[in-house]
């Protein structure tokens, strides 16, 4: 969770992870309690709303409720542009091996401009 380790899905961490969010990213480790005594790990937080917060957390604060939505939603995102970039990087690779496997199928020396 910190800067020095390497960042992992928000889906994949743990409820120790969550709890580290809670307090250095969202800023509201008051909540840490109640997040570990329902087991929230990375999993559920998407599917964490409003109203859960209101009720199953006893988040009375309003402007904790939408500072934990948007923190989730900003986590929503970043996972979104890593799949993205993970995606677009396989997708070339899997293109260049395409490349070179019909060159060499086909007698091509693109080096040279032979075919």
């Amino acid at each position: 969770m910190e800067s020095s380790e390497p960042l992992k899905y928000y889906e994949t961490w743990t409820i120790d992870d969550v709890g580290k969010w809670l307090d250095k990213t969202v800023c509201l480790p008051q909540y840490k309690p109640i997040f570990e005594d329902l087991a929230i790990d990375g999993s559920l937080l998407a599917h964490i709303m409003d109203e859960d917060l209101q009720n199953d957390f006893q988040m009375r604060i309003r402007l904790h409720r939408i500072k934990v939505i948007e923190a989730i939603k900003k986590l929503n995102s970043e996972s979104t542009k890593k799949i993205d970039i993970e995606l677009t990087r396989q997708t070339s690779t899997e293109l260049v091996d395409l490349d070179r496997s019909y060159n060499l199928k086909n007698n091509c020396d693109v080096s040279r401009g032979k075919l």
